[in-house]
């Protein structure tokens, strides 16, 4: 992968995404009552969840590994990458925003995770942009925008 600005920081941001979400699915997996991560049992005193272990499957598998498949895709296959890098960011959006709904705002690293998902979101739209442009432009467009 050739390193263009864009190119970088969409597979940094989407690369720190997904390892993160991974280390904090797992032990929500393994210990759902999430005594190791810190989270209290009774914030989810009000929502139609017992413990954390649907919530661990979900950031570990939607938020971790999409978002690990989206950075391999802009690896991969960057003429598709804007649409996975939009559904990566779309699901983080989602994720905190529904998180903070049940929960409450607990922590300051929540706003931080939802321009985290704004920013994937820019990012994979930021690719249609300038294909468009490219494309109305009358240049010869190159997928290879990303790499």
């Amino acid at each position: 992968m050739k390193e263009r600005p864009l190119t970088l920081l969409t597979f940094i941001v989407l690369l720190f995404t997904g390892v993160v979400a991974i280390a904090g699915g797992i032990p929500m997996i393994l210990d759902q009552s999430s005594e190791v991560l810190g989270i209290q049992q009774n914030l989810l005193n009000e929502s139609s969840f017992s413990n954390y272990l649907v919530l661990g499957l979900l950031l570990f598998g939607v938020i971790g590994i999409g978002s690990l498949v989206a950075a391999f895709i802009l690896w991969k296959k960057p003429e598709i990458s804007w649409i996975t890098t939009m559904l990566a960011g779309i699901a983080l959006i989602i994720w905190i925003t529904l998180q903070v709904s049940i929960t409450g705002y607990v922590s300051k690293l929540q706003p931080f995770i939802f321009i985290i998902g704004v920013l994937e979101f820019v990012l994979g739209f930021s690719y249609i942009k300038f294909v468009k442009m490219k494309k109305f432009s009358g240049y010869k467009i190159s997928y290879r925008y990303y790499r």
